[in-house]
């Protein structure tokens, strides 16, 4: 989890903001019903593995949020 919220921030802040902002959402519906994240998602049953709940996780939706809340708005503009 936390190295799929790092991609998040890479994504941001190399320009890439809209496949950020799909990636974060797809990592955010993977959240307990109470919001909470594990160290890990398997991915074929969304059921949470390992350490529950992981700090590392939760700092890194936090940074992945920051970075994509600072990336720049990238206009198409034709």
């Amino acid at each position: 989890m936390p190295c799929s919220f790092w991609l998040v921030q890479a994504l941001a802040r190399t320009g890439r903001r809209r496949d950020a902002v799909e990636l974060f959402q797809a990592m955010v519906d993977h959240a307990s019903p109470l919001g909470l994240y594990a160290e890990e998602v398997d991915p074929a049953t969304g059921a949470h593995l390992g350490n529950f709940p992981q700090t590392l996780t939760h700092a890194a939706l936090v940074q992945a949020a920051l970075a994509i809340r600072d990336a720049p708005m990238v206009s198409s503009v034709s």
